[in-house]
């Protein structure tokens, strides 16, 4: 079972972002509208989710438990407790602060609400795509890094000229070690800097594939590249067999489809269980192991040691 994350701020943090709290005092149907398009991946737009929320509002009373379902969503997707109660209750009893608590999850979470789901995207690819480094730069960083290579496998090239560090990368006073010091501080803080923003590249990928694909993780131990053979081959064998077609979906059919595929694809020994209600409890190999959901359908997918038989 994995363990709840927690919440980044309490339900009565509303001061730690006062442009939400003034927002949803005054109007709370777009804070709502905002957090439901993105919880629904852009599914619904923020109007129509803010108009639905604010018809209940006004004539009925019930937006508690509509804004209430979308607390719980959002906390099965970032497995957060369900603090300090349950959610329609803590919506019923103190609905503005649950609002601005969720929008500023999202925020910690690496959206801007405002910007609705299509343009949280495209932020996010514009960041990727963003130059990093000057041509000139990196190349001098490259000719360094090499030059600090040979330096250590023949320590006798410590007073060559070659070594000497130009004026672009020493300030005024600083000794030639200093400098090269500084040009890898440099190197690593840019590598580093390059390296978040492939990740943030990588997650919208994925999130764009499970929603195209109707997928929900549950759990995960495994590769991107992994769970992406296991989707598409799930989601493959659901569409041979989709009521469409006239033919009814097979568990077994589906949980040995994906065994034999892995089986023969990363070795053995991979198990798989597929259904609509199941309980389980498993012992799994290391990066071998993946829990989802795809169309109301359920599949367990995990891999096993196999020891060698001795004779």
């Amino acid at each position: 079972m994995t363990t709840p994350n927690e919440w980044s701020t309490g339900l009565c943090d509303c001061g730690k972002d006062c442009s939400s709290c003034c927002l949803t005092c005054f109007f709370p149907c777009i804070t709502f509208g905002r957090i439901a398009e993105i919880v629904d991946k852009g599914t619904t737009s923020c109007g129509v989710h803010g108009a639905f929320y604010a018809i209940l509002y006004l004539f009925t009373g019930g937006e508690c438990i509509y804004s209430g379902k979308y607390r719980s969503k959002l906390r099965e997707q970032y497995m957060l407790p369900d603090q300090p109660c349950n959610d329609c209750l803590v919506h019923c009893c103190c609905k503005l602060c649950a609002l601005c608590q969720e929008y500023r999850e999202l925020k910690h979470q690496g959206f801007e609400p405002s910007l609705g789901w299509e343009g949280n995207l495209t932020k996010q690819s514009s960041e990727v795509m963003m130059p990093l480094f000057d041509p000139a730069e990196m190349k001098l960083f490259g000719h360094y890094k090499k030059l600090k290579q040979k330096q250590k496998k023949n320590p006798f090239l410590e007073n060559q000229n070659s070594l000497k560090i130009p004026s672009i990368l020493k300030k005024k006073g600083q000794s030639r070690d200093e400098g090269m010091e500084e040009a890898e501080k440099e190197l690593e803080r840019r590598s580093k800097f390059l390296s978040n923003l492939i990740q943030k590249k990588k997650a919208s990928d994925q999130q764009n594939l499970h929603l195209q694909l109707n997928i929900k993780v549950k759990s995960s131990d495994m590769p991107i590249v992994l769970q992406n053979k296991a989707f598409k081959c799930a989601k493959d064998h659901i569409d041979s067999t989709s009521p469409e077609n006239g033919i009814k979906i097979d568990s077994k059919r589906l949980a040995l489809a994906l065994k034999k595929e892995f089986d023969m694809s990363y070795g053995p020994a991979w198990h798989c269980i597929v259904g609509t209600s199941f309980g389980s409890y498993v012992t799994h190999s290391i990066g071998g192991f993946l829990y989802f959901s795809i169309n109301k359908v359920y599949v367990l997918l995990f891999k096993t040691s196999v020891d060698p038989t001795v004779h």
